[in-house]
């Protein structure tokens, strides 16, 4: 049971059920809005930076975890990474998203330009949140589609570095198929 606990919810993994890769999506994102939020805070509130520019930076700290946590632990890759197919295309998306936050902020921040910074700082930090919002969805798409796309699940695959687990189900054959020790059978 505690094996079969820490290959579902801690192992990376190519081949999880949807809820299970949007649960730790969502985590991952989490983990990085909490660590955006912050810089942004520390940045903007004791006037370090504008709110644009304390967006742009908030955003990129936010992103070095990000891709990270998304390319390894939500959607399993574990080879190096394809600076062209993989960096490239996550740095431009994250970037694309950090400028979509910092153009919200800079208008939300020109409107409310008389009032306190405390109520500009809780005014752009929410806006920066909601910016995010909007986001997650199509940026977990294009990760899950596109991006980190998962290759085919082959359950009938007998992996050389099986330690003996199987999985229980007899192939065409009447012998024991094996699972991929990083596979997550998908839920029935």
């Amino acid at each position: 049971m505690r094996d079969t606990l820490s290959r579902v919810v801690v192992r990376p993994s190519h081949h999880l059920p949807h809820w299970l890769r949007m649960s730790r999506y969502t985590m991952g994102s989490a983990i990085c809005f909490a660590v955006s939020e912050v810089v942004f805070i520390a940045l903007f509130w004791p006037h370090l930076l504008g709110a644009r520019s304390a967006s742009i930076v908030a955003s990129i700290a936010g992103i070095i975890p990000g891709y990270y946590l998304n390319r390894t632990w939500t959607w399993g890759r574990r080879e190096r990474s394809d600076f062209w197919r993989e960096v490239v295309p996550y740095w431009a998306t994250a970037l694309g998203g950090a400028i979509a936050a910092a153009l919200a902020i800079g208008v939300v921040n020109n409107a409310a330009i008389h009032s306190a910074r405390s109520t500009r700082t809780l005014l752009n930090a929410g806006t920066y949140m909601a910016t995010y919002g909007v986001l997650f969805a199509a940026k977990y798409a294009f990760f899950q589609k596109i991006l980190f796309k998962p290759p085919p699940l082959d359950l009938h695959e007998v992996d050389a570095t099986d330690d003996g687990e199987r999985d229980g189900s007899t192939g065409s054959n009447g012998s024991v198929a094996s699972r991929p020790k990083d596979a997550v059978a998908p839920l029935a």
